[in-house]
């Protein structure tokens, strides 16, 4: 047999043009675009913006502009198309498409999360064709995290024979795995849009994970006119290669149709071979090995390139993951690209694959909810038809936090996934304990958790009675850190409310610098949990399947209000650099010996302070050492840290980890001097030139002996020379408001970044790094230096005559600069830096010649918050303890109210106290926005209403004054 004229497919992202504005017009193919802009897909036009209080994505979309775009692309066909197919594939829209092909609609989709084909051959003409797309996102906040906005995935044309694989329409099972063989089972969509019966031949190969043929089957067919046909086909596969997390082994199924002898079609699919099992005595088992799932959970964007996620800028995303030794991800909350799975298969991560973040309600404005009646079975079907193949997919998860969660949904979605694909599990993230939560729990496969309202704390009693219940951690723990700030005051984001304590690691606060707003390095910042209590939960029960933390990175949106950008969730920061809790997970999901010391060691003022130092590691026990002198070695506990209370002096803090008495990792930190320069990193020197490749270019601010400085917050100018474009710059900081594509970007806690992509041309790319480096604050003086540097992205450095010129005032710099200087006031310095007459490099930064000011928000740090207490009259009934079945209330006679679960100790919840003329306890605020009112009731029975719910009490003990 013959290849003819199989499946074509390229990419359709290239040229397109956009303009930010309703063109009532713009679908007509006769409508003059000459004006618009020339972009490139994917695109993601939000995260071009700036920020802006008044934006109405509002905190929920990081406070970036929405706005309704349109996009224009001119098809050019010669020809005609005969019985040909011709489609174009959209892997995202976000969101409320609508798309015309030759001024004629033939498409709409609200959802922005799921891909789509369009059929549009019998629309073509000779010449030229017009495609026109609108976006609109007007409706904001259309979720509660950033969405991004536009054509934000690839878009691809697809031409085929009118005899073809059905979009989506290969299903390969794997029904049977053993040692020397596994069957592997193929259902294939056929699709016949022809006028006439076709009489084909379809061939199935199966290809192992080295290229090899490994199976074969065909099949003589006959369609009929205008129909589709469902075949199937099986094979047994020799010896097969398991997929798992660590050998991720991936086999491809190509499928062909053949007519006359002549291949007409073909399609391609990977898939893996793998078993699992779930039970409460052995957890979850991958190919029969027991394991933990070590996961995160991921929103979809990623820093300064918003929504429109480059491919190397993913795959540097997972293997920092990996490397980190997760091997799960939850997808939050909604699908993700499809190059995203197919890297998760082949580096190895198990998959929850979440369709939607809630159903019927909307939780913001414009959200899912508006759509989900009209709208969930086409999306979710979708979902389930392009992501079944993929090996990593082991779950799928049909909401997250549904509010109004009705049972009768619930089943009706975990029947429709089962029905569509019944080899998988079906879970759910529920963040609360109760009746109704319980209840819809009982319906899904695997019951899921998130704790941002304690029903992490359900685990045993839920266990207690329903002890076949498989459970997950669908989103725990919440917990905070800001990169590179610590406080030792523990501070709780939700005060007296049910928590496992953490005492405060000093009396009194020592660290006074940066914003209000940032959470402490320390695992002291948090939610309900710890991390170290929270991975504590899935190692002692084994019921309890894993966690998903929330989240891997930190992600746009859903941040604390105005002037944040984003909240401080994440393991990984927005620019890609880990946080201490990294190195936590590390030391608790890997093997390869690791050590890894907290906090920083340079704190000037702090001398003969006694700091709390903690080391993160997998080894058996550590040593701590300060210049030299050993500190003592501990051995490894259940605690999954170690401490030392050490007197700070200046010079070099040294953590060494320690196998079978051998040591075998080594970690430094070393106190730094005042800012001097900068130093340049980059993740390759050889960018590819095909318009999609990636460069993360480092910076960190360093002194003069090149030792990295902590508290270093310089800005600093990037530039590029070559063909490539600066995509954006970033350097982690929540409350930084700076545009993201700008060139500019101030070092947060000596760290900052820009990210580099290429063009096609293939000639010599080179970064140029300049910085205004010196103590911005300082008592007497200080030395300041204007550093350059410079790093090559491809064909290593040129020659280049570079010159930087600077004034003392803020005026025109034209003082030649030839070395450090000092400066002993106040002032404005401004230097540029200049290549051939022509200015590449601006900058401008103020000095000031004070103190530094100590702020520290003194609610920040509390402990717990007592809530003021009153006098009575009390009801004398109801004193003593009540429960709901969870959660046990226990009224004091002083008036306090104190919760407890199971038989953890009593946490003080509130007050309360009753006017006995109505019998109605009156309320009283808890904390804003948040009210505890308690009504007495005959015959010993309570009704509390918390949080707009009502829930019943029953006695437990009969309480006494």
């Amino acid at each position: 047999m013959s290849q003819l004229d199989c499946r074509k497919r390229e990419c359709f992202d290239w040229n397109w043009k956009f303009i930010l504005s309703d063109e009532i017009d713009a679908y007509r193919d006769d409508y003059d675009d000459s004006h618009w802009r020339t972009v490139q897909l994917p695109h993601d036009w939000s995260i071009e913006g700036e920020y802006a209080e008044q934006n109405p994505t509002g905190k929920c979309g990081g406070f970036l502009p929405s706005g309704i775009g349109w996009y224009r692309k001119q098809l050019e066909w010669s020809g005609t198309i005969g019985e040909k197919g011709l489609f174009l594939e959209f892997d995202g829209i976000y969101m409320n498409s609508t798309i015309w092909i030759n001024g004629c609609k033939v498409n709409e989709r609200p959802y922005g999360y799921m891909g789509f084909e369009v059929a549009f051959a019998d629309l073509l003409r000779e010449g030229s064709n017009t495609i026109a797309i609108r976006v609109d996102n007007t409706g904001s906040p259309s979720g509660r995290w950033y969405t991004g906005c536009g054509i934000y995935r690839h878009v691809w044309l697809v031409e085929t024979e009118v005899v073809r694989v059905a979009h989506w329409g290969t299903y390969i099972t794997t029904p049977a795995i053993h040692n020397e063989y596994a069957l592997v089972h193929g259902q294939i969509e056929l699709t016949n849009h022809s006028a006439g019966e076709r009489e084909v031949t379809l061939v199935a190969q199966i290809f192992s994970p080295s290229g090899t043929l490994v199976g074969k089957a065909s099949k003589l067919l006959k369609l009929e006119a205008n129909k589709g046909a469902t075949e199937e086909v099986e094979m047994n596969i020799s010896s097969p290669k398991l997929w798992s997390v660590d050998t991720p082994e991936v086999y491809t199924m190509k499928t062909e149709i053949f007519a006359n002898g002549c291949c007409i079609d073909d399609h391609v699919t990977s898939f893996g071979i793998r078993s699992f099992s779930i039970d409460t005595t052995r957890g979850f088992a991958l190919n029969g090995q027991p394991m933990k799932l070590k996961g995160v959970c991921l929103h979809h964007d990623a820093g300064p390139v918003g929504a429109a996620v480059p491919e190397k800028l993913l795959m540097k995303r997972l293997r920092m993951l990996k490397e980190m030794g997760c091997n799960a991800i939850r997808t939050a909350h909604h699908p993700m690209s499809p190059e995203f799975y197919t890297f998760c298969d082949r580096l190895g991560f198990i998959v929850v694959d979440e369709a939607f973040d809630g159903w019927e309600k909307t939780k913001a404005d414009c959200d899912y909810g508006l759509y989900f009646e009209e709208w969930w079975q086409q999306d979710l079907g979708d979902m389930l038809r392009r992501d079944r193949n993929h090996p990593c997919v082991l779950f799928w998860s049909i909401g997250n936090e549904v509010l109004d969660m009705k049972p009768e949904t619930t089943r009706k979605l975990v029947e429709f996934v089962h029905q569509l694909d019944p080899t998988r599990p079906v879970t759910c993230g529920i963040d609360s304990i109760g009746p109704g939560p319980d209840e819809n729990r009982s319906l899904l496969d695997v019951a899921g958790y998130n704790d941002g309202r304690g029903s992490c704390f359900g685990y045993e009693l839920d266990h207690e009675k329903h002890p076949n219940r498989i459970m997950v951690a669908t989103e725990a723990p919440h917990t905070f850190q800001t990169r590179g700030f610590y406080r030792t005051q523990t501070w709780w984001r939700d005060k007296n409310r049910h928590r496992i304590e953490i005492p405060n690691l000093t009396e009194k606060e020592l660290f006074f610098d940066g914003a209000l707003q940032y959470n402490s390095s320390y695992d002291n910042s948090g939610v309900r949990t710890s991390a170290r209590h929270s991975w504590g939960f899935v190692q002692k029960y084994s019921y309890l399947i894993g966690e998903f933390r929330w989240t891997g990175f930190d992600y746009l949106g859903e941040s604390f209000g105005w002037p944040a950008r984003s909240a401080n969730f994440g393991i990984i920061d927005l620019a890609n650099f880990p946080k201490d809790h990294y190195y936590f997970y590390q030391s608790r999901f890997t093997s390869s010996p690791m050590i890894h010391l907290l906090p920083h060691w340079t704190h000037p003022g702090l001398e003969d302070s006694r700091i709390p130092v903690w080391i993160y590691t997998n080894c058996d026990e550590a040593e701590l050492l300060l210049n030299g002198r050993s500190l003592g070695r501990k051995r490894m506990g259940d605690a999954m840290y170690l401490s030392w209370d050490v007197s700070y002096e200046p010079g070099t803090l040294e953590a060494i980890g320690y196998v079978a008495g051998q040591p075998q990792a080594v970690k430094k930190v070393r106190t730094a001097g005042e800012p001097a320069g900068i130093r340049l990193e980059t993740d390759t020197d050889s960018l590819r030139p095909d318009g999609r490749d990636v460069a993360q270019v480092s910076f960190s601010i360093i002194d003069a002996q090149g030792r990295f400085v902590p508290s270093g917050d310089s800005v600093v100018a990037l530039q590029v020379a070559g063909p490539a474009e600066l995509l954006g710059t970033e350097n982690g900081d929540p409350l930084d408001l700076t545009p993201p594509r700008s060139p500019l970007r101030k070092a947060f806690y000596g760290l900052g970044m820009g990210l580099v992509q290429s063009t096609f041309e293939d000639k010599p790319i080179e970064v140029t790094a300049a910085v205004i480096a010196g103590s911005t604050i300082f008592t007497d003086s200080t030395t300041v230096t204007i550093a350059l540097e410079r790093i090559a992205l491809r064909g290593g450095l040129s020659s280049r005559e570079l010159a930087i010129y600077y004034s003392i005032d803020g005026s025109e710099a034209n003082t030649l600069y030839r070395g450090a200087f000092e400066i002993n006031n106040s002032c404005t310095i401004r230097a540029v830096v200049v290549e051939n007459g022509d200015t590449i490099l601006e900058l401008l930064a103020e000095f000031k010649k004070g103190v530094h000011e100590k702020v520290i928000d003194l609610t920040h740090g509390n402990h717990q918050e007592e809530p003021a207490r009153f006098n009575g009259p009390f009801a004398f009934q109801v004193c003593g303890d009540w429960t709901d079945g969870t959660l046990r209330y226990h009224f004091q006679p002083d008036g306090t109210v104190l919760q407890s679960i199971g038989l953890d100790t009593p946490l003080l919840y509130g007050t309360w106290w009753c006017d006995r003329g109505t019998g109605e306890l009156a309320p009283l605020d808890r904390q804003k926005n948040h009210k505890l009112t308690l009504v007495t009731q005959p015959a010993e029975s309570l009704s509390l209403e918390h949080d707009h719910c009502r829930i019943t009490l029953t006695r437990l003990t009969q309480g006494t004054i």
